[in-house]
């Protein structure tokens, strides 16, 4: 149950870091051209993010999400001390390659931001999160 718990949070979080990423830019370029993004209207953009990608980009990542966690457990369990690190590395690659994949599959730049590698970089750090984020919930608390 632990595992199931840490993989929700972990995509969830991955989740709402690589819409949030996805959209700033957006925002960023209307800001430059002359008009006014408030703290509301950003917030506001980013909540519309978040819940209109609910079905499109939180089960691909889902997906991509579990095969890389599958792939750092088989790892960790022999290398114990790559433990975070694995399963951070496994965030940030599953990713990657899920955007790469949507980019080749589509012809097109299914997450407009990953045309530019810092806008992939950004979906990776949001995977490489979601990994910190599953293996802190997964790991025990220390009783003393």
């Amino acid at each position: 149950m632990r595992t199931l718990w840490a993989f929700i949070c972990a995509l969830l979080a991955t989740h709402i870091i690589g819409t949030i990423a996805s959209a700033a830019p957006h925002l960023s370029w209307l800001a430059s051209q002359g008009m006014d993004i408030t703290t509301s209207v950003r917030l506001d953009a980013y909540l519309q993010a978040i819940t209109g990608m609910l079905l499109a980009y939180l089960p691909l990542a889902g997906i991509a999400l579990l095969i890389g966690f599958a792939v750092a457990s088989f790892i960790v369990v022999r290398v114990p001390s790559l433990t975070t690190l694995g399963y951070a590395l496994a965030g940030f690659a599953a990713m990657i390659v899920l955007m790469l994949i949507l980019n080749t599959v589509f012809e097109i730049a299914a997450i407009p931001s990953t045309r530019s590698v810092g806008g992939l970089l950004a979906q990776g750090a949001a995977g490489a999160i979601g990994g910190l984020m599953f293996k802190l919930m997964k790991t025990k608390p220390v009783t003393n």
